[in-house]
């Protein structure tokens, strides 16, 4: 499936065609991001094409003053939905795969999305909700693009939307920058203690973990640490004869016996 822009005059919007209520959120999410999902057009002639569906989204890049839309030229017998939402499933950015399905369910019910995407109707409406959250966060056009350019997945974009209050958070969550921290005064003790934390490699690498796993995960894998070191080590010979000799030697190792 290929999407070429069409210039926005080239598309006639046929009679009898079923438009959809213009919905403002609609094109206030197109002006934010920069992205919309394509139109679908019939060939007519060499040089029109006859709009098949679309049209809020046609509307929108008007109102916006594009000059050219991304389009998808189909077959009159193409089961429409299921095409566009097909397109979606070979989307490699999260970006696209929240916004098209987003903006597909301006249109269509959140049950005949899922039931095509073959996905669940509780994922299908944490996509919406991630989408939502993400135009919440006042992220600027560059901050879109920027997204869909690396290629961020869906994923990796639902966590970030719902652990983050702010822009800031958001972008540091997806690239794992180090914030400055806010309203926080930093004292003379605190760099001391800082510095020396830089000197000690035990200490970065703790700091390394936590970070890599999260401080709740981490915490838990303290907690495990202590369990065995309570309860299994001191018993682990009485036990080596129920144990595979592999397992044995890892435990062995782990809690220092030789």
């Amino acid at each position: 499936m290929q999407i070429k822009l069409i210039n926005t005059s080239l598309i006639v919007v046929p009679e009898g065609y079923v438009t959809v209520r213009h919905r403002k959120n609609t094109c206030e999410a197109i002006r934010i991001t920069g992205v919309m999902a394509p139109v679908f057009v019939k060939q007519e002639g060499e040089r029109y094409y006859v709009l098949v569906d679309g049209y809020e989204r046609l509307m929108c890049a008007k109102e916006l003053g594009w000059q050219e839309v991304p389009a998808v030229v189909v077959e009159s017998s193409t089961p429409l939905l299921s095409f566009a939402l097909n397109y979606v499933r070979g989307q490699y950015s999260g970006v696209d795969v929240l916004t098209f399905v987003w903006q597909f369910l301006q249109q269509y019910d959140r049950s005949t999305v899922a039931k095509i995407l073959g996905r669940s109707y509780d994922t299908i409406r944490k996509y919406q909700d991630a989408y939502e959250r993400m135009l919440a966060l006042n992220l600027s056009k560059d901050d879109w693009q920027r997204l869909r350019t690396d290629g961020i997945g869906v994923k990796k974009l639902i966590q970030c939307a719902f652990d983050s209050h702010d822009r800031e958070e958001f972008i540091s969550c997806i690239y794992g920058e180090k914030r400055r921290p806010k309203g926080k005064t930093i004292t003379p003790e605190t760099i001391r203690k800082a510095i020396a934390l830089e000197k000690n490699e035990e200490l970065k690498s703790a700091v390394d973990i936590v970070e890599t796993f999260g401080p709740q995960n981490a915490q838990k894998a303290v907690e495990l640490y202590m369990l065995l070191q309570k309860e299994l080590c001191p018993k682990l010979k009485d036990v080596m004869h129920c144990l595979p000799s592999i397992t044995y030697n890892i435990l062995a190792q782990y809690c220092g016996h030789e």
